[in-house]
């Protein structure tokens, strides 16, 4: 019993603390939204769903720790608790699932509302988004093949019931979580540094991207352990795996919220209206956005941060501009749309593909 108390004891203290993160940021997501005065959008209600399943996630295994014996070596568990522990753990699955599916699919959605124009970064960020839904049906699909019948999976009385390798499943679950997190996280990238912009901006945005690094390393820490443990000794090593396991959906869910926080974290520097803006070639503009043909994506940022600003017009025009005016107002342009422009102008610009890099002005 003392065993028991200090893996329940364990676990459940690991769990609030991560839960307890992972709220206050959520929270802290939404205030920030609240106030720019953006409309909610896919990205953030995903990162909601994120949450809600990593809470019943935790839930179900605190249940299968305290009633079911999880965290002790699997030769001291009565087999009528041991099909409590395979019960909770059968069904912690699903929730694992849905909560790392929904922020990944937030992170990616979110990529696709900052970053509008390049069609190479909007196919691969739609190819991402389709291979996290093909990992979730796979890993419902896997939970529910694994036993056969499914009912075997948690009921060891049935009478010629099979399971497959649970050990390998789980490692090779873990090891393609690692890639594929890796793989958001260098997805921006390209982008982000081929902006004109000075290198400790470019480096504080890559490092607000790369926060989310650390769920491979979690997963990293989670093929070691599969390695190490013998998966015989079911109770003793879910423990462990369960607790890696919360924290890689919490920092999943941190790393997605993290560049909407500028407006909390950094407050004067979202309170100035007029923004300067910085367009691909680095130099400066304020007031209107100039419009062009083929889309524009707007990326907002604070040192460190990210805000996604109220929703931008997608530039659907063309226009030419002489040196020095400003950019026509867009009614202007697409009452001119289609015009050439007067034949007199020198030095003319057509403007093809915008960048936008939206920074708040601070008092300092």
């Amino acid at each position: 019993m003392r065993n028991l108390a200090s893996a329940a004891i364990g676990l459940i203290v690991s769990y609030v603390v991560l839960n307890f993160f992972g709220i206050v940021v959520l929270g802290l997501r939404f205030v920030a939204m609240n106030r720019t005065g953006r409309a909610s959008k896919s990205h953030d209600w995903l990162c909601a769903v994120s949450l809600v399943f990593l809470i019943a996630y935790s839930i179900d295994t605190i249940i299968g720790t305290v009633f079911g014996d999880i965290g002790i070596h699997i030769t001291e568990v009565p087999f009528n608790r041991l099909a409590i522990a395979l019960k909770t753990f059968f069904v912690s699955q699903f929730f694992w699932a849905i909560s790392i599916s929904t922020f990944r699919l937030s992170i990616l959605f979110l990529y696709t509302q900052l970053f509008k124009a390049a069609d190479y970064f909007r196919y691969s960020a739609y190819m991402m988004i389709t291979i996290v839904c093909l990992f979730f049906v796979g890993s419902i699909t896997t939970t529910l093949r694994m036993c056969k019948p499914v009912q075997f999976s948690w009921d060891k009385k049935i009478v010629g019931g099979t399971c497959g390798d649970i050990g390998t499943a789980e490692l090779a679950a873990a090891a393609f979580n690692l890639v594929l997190d890796v793989l958001i996280v260098l997805l921006p990238l390209p982008v982000v540094w081929r902006l004109r912009l000075p290198r400790e901006k470019k480096i504080s945005i890559t490092i607000t991207f790369a926060f989310g690094l650390i769920i491979s390393g979690i997963n990293l820490v989670r093929i070691l352990k599969v390695l190490d443990c013998n998966i015989a000794d079911f109770t003793f090593c879910t423990r462990d795996s369960a607790i890696l396991t919360v924290g890689e959906m919490a920092v999943g869910i941190i790393a997605a919220c993290v560049p909407l926080l500028g407006p909390v974290i950094f407050p004067r520097r979202y309170a100035d209206s007029h923004p300067k803006k910085y367009n691909m070639l680095g130099n400066e503009s304020t007031g209107r956005k100039i419009t062009g043909s083929g889309e524009a994506y707007t990326y907002s940022h604070q040192p460190g941060n990210i805000h996604l600003g109220a929703d931008e017009i997608e530039l659907t025009a063309s226009c030419a501009l002489e040196p020095g005016r400003s950019a026509p107002a867009y009614s202007e342009v697409i009452a001119n749309k289609g015009t050439k422009g007067p034949s007199s102008v020198s030095n003319v610009i057509d403007v093809n593909t915008k960048i936008e890099i939206v920074r708040g002005l601070s008092d300092d």
